[in-house]
């Protein structure tokens, strides 16, 4: 055998492994009295179906623990912006064994705040044990995280399967950190997985908050300002000009502070050579997320969009870059994931690469992913039954496992079978009996949708076997019982033997092999006999033969001496003249002694020999030198002011008169220990103590960790203990109120959120929101209040450059309270200062007057037509519209007559910039009375083709 997996599986272990084709698995069943008592060997990988047969007591093999610490961490993220709150708690609660959740939008940053916390100096020595990261993008089953998990701290020559029991026996007393990216876990898995690891610290994330209850749960959101200016600065690789930054800041605010937005964003500008205002104003211009996410796909070439397209349509699953060239075609795919890499679209994994995660869901509702999908279904089918081993199969499961999903979902029941056929005993083996069994349950679906008798006798079957395994006995009856019908019906002598051969060993079980040490002629007791009934049976016997032989020596050898009166010791007092003492016979015992306790060969003890007095155990000393286990505090943080509980527990119970334990605080100003010297009774284990934390809490002077130590025969336990400020009641949002509630288009106005009581010693960050963010954009936001502080100043300023500028607007500002639920809101009227006419549009045309979006340009010099449109028309002047541009040649002005609104001029576009390079792309502006209006044309350039001369050649 060979091969190692390991799944949580019921109540009972599990060995795989395999021999050739044919595949194989150990059940330890020792503790179960359906099957047996012994070691199941399940043979898996027959076309016909798995089976189950006893192993020998050779075979058994138990995992080994590796070596500690166990380290499976993800590649560090030492440069974090931002994120101070979300690392304090997260420092604050995993080393004190408390749970920890942050959750949020793809792509808000919640891997690399994990990154960052996998190598955090203050967290990582708090787990001596290990720390393992496991991420998947398919969700996955309690129970197949479980054997992951198990895996990572054991190791076995022969795959090894453990119990539940096992499973926290494994894991019990370990200093563990586990660190979860598993997508679509919900609240109830969410428990489960902590219910059944009680001993280990999770820090898990989600897109929805799935921890209630215990722990601490964080919601991630978007950066704040300045630290997304400094992201912006970071992706450009260079320092922002003065005028950059106005600009970043409309950009920042506008994507709301989202990390991977922010670094798409900036990498387009970077890949295409756009400047940052465009991008701005391309932003604003769109009115939702989506908007955004369609002009980033936009951009890409044909290449790059397949790639996305496969990526999207498996559900983010990371492939290979050789399936990645099978599945779309394209030539020389290592380049164009390069490409996309730089866009910030992909994500690397080793060899594999996946997309992110903000794309995935907008690329599955908008796209049509229909032909892709069944090209890789087909592509799979074929691919799958070229496969020969397991490992093979395995590495590309998940992508399977998606495309069988899509194939179930639209029907295509003849490619489920296939697909399910191809893996499930891949699964099996790999130890994911919660994802095999749902594979099993897709096949049966499949089998009984198309009429297949044989493949759902097949389904059946292996979920019987599957259910046997588990101990679930009634479904695996009822399995195999329906899986037995189909084949006899079908005449299927060879499955249904094999069904058969597992239904009579669930119903009546093999005995397991004698150990070889057991001599034949020895017979095995009797599986219904209690040795203590025995016993006892046997000591009342003897009573009552004693008692018999006790009457016949008092009638023959009658004696005038009173029957002496029984005590508490079981010694029977003799009278004046003794008996002689039997030799043949057990010692005759009064009735009020108590019975002595029963052995198989009971020893016959003489009267004169006096049982010894049962002493209390609490005053027997110890066979062993105690020494400090452990030191426990019952809370490992408070306010200032409280007082904590603690305990110290030693490996044995102190010996006669007791031990001192010295206790210290490294700051007794924050936190005094009493008592100082604290004495552990003779015979406890254990002894409590007390803390008292400074009153001052509210000094920050008088706030911060302190470390509690307790020292016994030179062995020293430390724990630490966090001393807060007390939490005064958030404040609420007061007003916001308006400098002014009525200005002008164009126009600036100042305005103040106040606040009920003065901020707490961290501040208050104030969300500030408009109903028009495009109409009326505010800054700073978020706004905070500084500590001590109840009011902080904000400005809103109004666009001109929207084309309803002239249409009088009320636009609602409203300002809430992060993580809160205060909220306050007011209003702001714009309306137009002046009726003179203004810019309200600009775009460009071809020759026909048809607007374009897109040129190809094949010449050296191409020329296209610019239109400018006025709001309405000046009756009695004309109006010049200055003109500035990009990539093109352009007049400095163009005049809109009187009377008209419109007005047409020439542009030449120029194929090379300054540089002699190719553009791709040109701006035109147009400006009248402090407005400007902008418009970009892509270029697309197409090298024309050298026709070839062909030269007669003379005769001689």
């Amino acid at each position: 055998m060979q091969g190692t997996i390991s799944q949580s599986a019921g109540d009972r272990a599990i060995q795989f492994g395999y021999v050739g084709q044919i595949k194989s698995l150990s059940v330890d069943n020792r503790s179960q009295q359906a099957t047996g008592n012994g070691i199941l060997q399940v043979q898996i990988g027959s076309i016909t179906g798995s089976t189950v047969n006893v192993s020998h007591g050779e075979q058994q093999q138990s995992p080994q623990l590796r070596s500690l610490p166990v380290l499976l961490v993800p590649r560090s993220f030492p440069l974090l912006l931002g994120r101070r709150e979300e690392v304090k708690v997260a420092v604050n609660s995993l080393p004190y064994d408390q749970p920890v959740e942050f959750y949020g939008s793809p792509g808000i940053g919640k891997t690399a705040l994990l990154r960052h916390l996998a190598h955090h100096p203050s967290i990582t020595p708090a787990f001596s044990d290990g720390i393992v990261y496991h991420h998947s993008t398919r969700h996955q089953p309690v129970s197949d995280l479980l054997q992951i998990l198990f895996n990572a701290f054991h190791e076995s020559s022969v795959p090894f399967k453990p119990t539940d029991i096992q499973i926290r026996h494994a894991f019990q007393e370990k200093r563990i950190l586990i660190i979860l990216e598993v997508a679509k876990l919900n609240r109830e898995e969410v428990e489960n997985l902590l219910n059944s690891l009680p001993s280990c610290t999770f820090l898990v994330t989600s897109q929805e908050r799935q921890l209630w209850g215990e722990g601490h749960s964080v919601g991630l959101h978007g950066l704040h300002l300045n630290d997304a200016m400094s992201l912006v600065a970071r992706e450009l690789g260079r320092t922002l000009s003065p005028k950059e930054r106005l600009v970043a800041e409309k950009l920042c605010t506008a994507l709301q502070g989202h990390p991977l937005r922010i670094l798409q964003t900036v990498a387009l500008v970077r890949e295409d050579n756009l400047s940052l205002a465009l991008m701005q104003e391309r932003i604003q211009s769109t009115t939702s997320t989506l908007g955004w996410v369609e002009q980033l796909l936009a951009s890409l070439q044909k290449p790059q969009k397949l790639i996305v397209t496969a990526l999207a349509a498996l559900g983010g699953v990371a492939l290979g870059v050789e399936l990645l060239e099978n599945l779309t075609e394209v030539p020389q795919v290592k380049l164009v994931l390069e490409t996309l890499i730089r866009r910030n679209l992909l994500q690397v994994d080793g060899s594999r690469y996946s997309l992110s995660n903000n794309l995935i869901e907008y690329i599955q509702q908008q796209w049509n992913l229909t032909p892709f999908l069944e090209n890789a279904t087909t592509y799979f089918t074929t691919w799958i039954q070229q496969q020969t081993t397991p490992q093979s199969l395995l590495e590309e499961c998940d992508t399977i496992l998606q495309v069988l999903e899509w194939a179930v979902k639209v029907g295509r029941w003849s490619d489920v079978i296939c697909l399910g056929r191809g893996i499930e005993g891949t699964l099996a083996l790999s130890g994911q009996w919660g994802t095999w069994q749902i594979v099993l349950q897709h096949l049966l679906q499949a089998a009984r949708v198309i009429g297949d008798p044989a493949v759902e006798a097949f389904a059946l079957h292996q979920l019987g076997t599957r259910s046997l395994c588990l101990s679930e006995v009634t479904q695996a009856q009822d399995y195999l019982t329906q899986a037995l019908r189909i084949r006899e019906s079908l005449n299927d002598q060879i499955g249904a033997e094999v069904t058969r051969h597992n239904l009579e060993f669930l119903l009546a079980p093999p005995l397991p092999p004698q150990p070889k040490s057991q001599s034949k002629s020895v017979v095995s007791p009797s599986p219904t006999r209690n040795p203590l009934l025995f016993k006892g049976s046997l000591a009342v016997l003897l009573l009552i033969l004693g008692g018999l032989l006790f009457l016949i020596l008092r009638f023959l050898y009658p004696t005038p001496t009173p029957v002496p009166t029984p005590t508490d010791s079981p010694t029977v007092t003799p009278p004046e003249t003794p008996l002689p003492t039997p030799t043949d016979s057990p010692t005759i015992t009064p009735p009020e002694t108590p019975l002595p306790t029963p052995t198989d060969s009971p020893t016959i003890t003489p009267p004169e020999t006096p049982l010894p007095t049962p002493t209390d155990r609490s005053t027997i000393p110890p066979t062993e030198t105690p020494t400090l286990e452990s030191l426990f505090l019952n809370q490992s943080s408070v306010i200032g002011g409280a007082t904590v509980r603690g305990r110290v527990i030693l490996s044995y119970p102190a010996p006669e008169g007791g031990i001192i334990v010295e206790l210290n605080s490294r700051n007794s100003s924050l936190a005094r220990v009493s008592p100082s010297l604290l004495k552990v009774e003779a015979g406890n284990k254990e002894a409590s103590f007390e803390i008292f934390t400074s009153s001052d809490g509210n000094n920050s002077s008088n706030t911060g960790n302190v470390e509690i130590t307790a020292t016994y025969a030179g062995v020293t336990k430390t724990t630490s203990l966090m001393i807060e400020s007390e939490k005064l009641p958030k404040p609420e949002i007061r007003s916001i109120r308006l400098e002014q509630q009525r200005i002008a288009w164009g126009k600036k106005v100042k305005g103040a959120v106040t606040l009920d009581r003065p901020a707490p010693d961290d501040g208050v960050v104030i969300l500030l929101t408009t109903d028009e963010p495009f109409l009326a954009q505010i800054l700073p936001s978020p706004l905070k209040i500084e500590a001590e502080k109840t009011t902080a100043a904000f400005e809103v300023s109004t666009s001109m450059n929207d084309r309803n500028f002239l249409k009088d607007k009320i636009v609602e500002i409203a300002a809430s309270l992060e993580g809160g639920e205060s909220r306050q809101t007011e209003r702001l009227s714009i309306y137009t200062e002046n009726t003179s006419p203004r810019l309200q549009s600009l775009h460009l045309e071809n020759d026909n007057g048809v607007k374009i979006e897109s040129l190809t340009w094949s010449r050296r010099v191409t020329t296209v037509q610019g239109k400018v449109t006025l709001n309405q028309p000046e009756s009695n002047r004309d109006i010049a519209i200055a003109l500035t541009g990009r990539n093109v040649k352009v007049q400095e002005t163009v005049t809109v007559k009187a009377g008209e609104t419109t007005a047409i001029f020439p542009i030449t576009i120029l194929g090379f910039d300054e540089n002699q390079q190719p553009i791709n792309f040109v701006e035109i502006k147009a400006s009248y009375k402090k407005m400007t209006v902008t418009t970009t044309l892509k270029v697309v350039k197409i090298v024309p083709k050298i026709p070839l001369i062909k030269v007669p050649l003379r005769s001689p």
